[in-house]
C-alpha cells in the first residue's frame, strides 16, 4: 500500500515564474540593437539567474524525493519477502512429522497451520501491492533511472510468482499434515513391536482422542458432501437464472415484435380509413356527375322534342296554307287579320 503523505503527485515540477513566460517588448527595427559584451553579463541574465537556480534545485529535490520513495518501497518489499520466507520455513518445519520432538500444532487458532497459511497469503498480497506502487512510481522517475527500475520490478514480479507457487504447495502440505494429525500416528503403530512400545511412543494417542478425531473426520466428510451439494445447487441456480434471463430476453423481443405489429396495424387501419374517405369522395363526385349528365340528357331530349314539335307544326301549317290556295277561297274565318292586311295593301 502507498504510505500516506508520500504520493509522487505532490512532487511535480513547480510552475515557472510569470516573468519567465512574458513576451519581450518589441524592438524598434530602425535603431540598431546594442551588442552586449561577452565578458559582462546582461542585466536580464543577472535577474533570472536566482530563479533558474531555485527552479533547478526544486527539480533536483523532486527527483531525489521520488528516488527515495522508490527505495523505501524496495526496503518494504525486502522486509515482506523476508517475512514470507521465515514464516514459510517455520510452517514447513511444523509439517515435518518425522522430525525429532515433533508436536502437533493446534487445529484452530493463531498457531494453527491454516492460520499461518492465511497470514502468508495476506503478506503476499501486501507485497504485491508494494510492487504495483513501485511500478507506479517508476513511471515518474527520470529516463536515466526508469529502465533500471523497470528491470528490478520485473525481477520482483518473478520472485512473487515463485513465492506464490511455494505458498500453494506449502498450504497443500499443511492440509495433508493436519489430516495425518487427525488420524494419529498410524505408520508408527504399524511398524511398532507391540502394545508396550505403542504406549511408550510419544506420538501415540489414546482411544478417546482417536474416537474424537474419527468423529471429526466423519463430520469433515459430511461437511465436504454438504459443500458439494451446495455447489451443485448453486450451479443449478445459476443455470436457472441463465434460462430465466434468456426467457425474459425472448419475452422482451416478442413484446417488441407485438408492439411493432400493433403499430403497423394501426398505420394500416389509418390508411384504410383514408382510402375509404377517398372512395366516399369519389362516389359523391360520381353521383354528382351522374346527376349533371342526367339533367343534360333531359334538357337535350326536351329540346329535341320541342324541335320535332315545331317542325311538325310548321309542316302542318304549310300543308294547310297550300290547300287553301288551291281552292281559291280566302280564309277569313281562320285568318281575318290577313284579309284585312291584303285589303289595306290594295288600297
Amino acid at each position: 500500500m502507498r504510505p500516506p503523505g508520500r504520493s509522487c503527485r505532490a512532487l511535480r515540477r513547480p510552475a515557472a515564474p510569470l516573468w519567465l513566460v512574458q513576451r519581450a517588448p518589441k524592438r524598434d527595427l530602425s535603431r540598431p540593437s546594442p551588442q552586449p559584451s561577452l565578458l559582462r553579463p546582461s542585466l536580464l541574465s543577472l535577474v533570472r539567474l536566482p530563479s533558474l537556480l531555485q527552479h533547478l534545485h526544486t527539480h533536483s529535490a523532486a527527483v531525489a524525493a521520488m528516488t527515495t520513495l522508490f527505495q523505501a518501497y524496495e526496503e518494504e518489499y525486502r522486509d515482506g519477502v523476508r517475512t514470507i520466507r521465515d514464516e514459510s520455513e517455520a510452517l514447513r518445519h511444523s509439517c515435518d512429522r518425522k522430525a525429532a520432538g515433533y508436536k502437533a500444532p493446534p487445529a484452530t487458532g493463531p498457531g494453527s497451520r491454516v492460520q499461518r497459511g492465511a497470514h502468508l497469503t495476506t503478506v503476499l498480497a501486501q507485497v504485491r501491492e508494494l510492487v504495483n506502487s513501485m511500478e507506479y512510481e517508476a513511471n515518474d522517475l527520470p529516463a536515466a533511472h526508469r529502465q533500471t527500475a523497470k528491470e528490478r520490478i520485473a525481477e520482483y514480479r518473478t520472485n512473487l510468482r515463485t513465492l506464490e507457487e511455494g505458498i500453494a504447495h506449502l498450504k497443500a502440505d499443511a492440509s495433508a499434515a493436519d489430516r495425518l494429525d487427525l488420524l494419529g500416528d498410524i505408520e508408527r503403530r504399524k511398524t511398532g513391536a507391540g502394545g508396550a512400545n505403542e504406549a511408550k511412543d510419544p506420538g501415540a494417542l489414546d482411544d478417546a482422542t482417536k474416537a474424537h478425531r474419527m468423529a471429526m473426520l466423519d463430520n469433515t466428510a459430511k461437511f465436504k458432501d454438504a459443500s458439494g451439494k451446495l455447489l451443485q445447487a448453486e450451479r443449478l441456480l445459476n443455470d436457472t437464472e441463465t434460462v430465466g434471463n434468456e426467457a425474459l430476453t425472448s419475452l422482451r423481443y416478442q413484446t417488441e415484435t407485438m408492439q411493432h405489429i400493433q403499430e403497423t396495424t394501426i398505420a394500416v387501419d389509418e390508411e384504410v380509413s383514408d382510402a375509404r374517405k377517398i372512395i366516399s369522395g369519389m362516389q359523391k363526385v360520381m353521383i354528382k356527375h351522374k346527376l349533371v349528365l342526367t339533367a343534360i340528357i333531359i334538357v337535350l331530349l326536351s329540346l329535341i322534342f320541342v324541335a320535332i314539335y315545331v317542325s311538325v307544326a310548321k309542316n302542318h301549317r304549310n300543308s294547310s296554307s297550300k290547300s287553301t290556295e288551291a281552292t281559291g277561297e280566302p280564309i277569313t274565318s281562320v285568318a281575318p287579320s290577313l284579309s284585312w292586311l291584303s285589303s289595306k295593301l290594295k288600297q
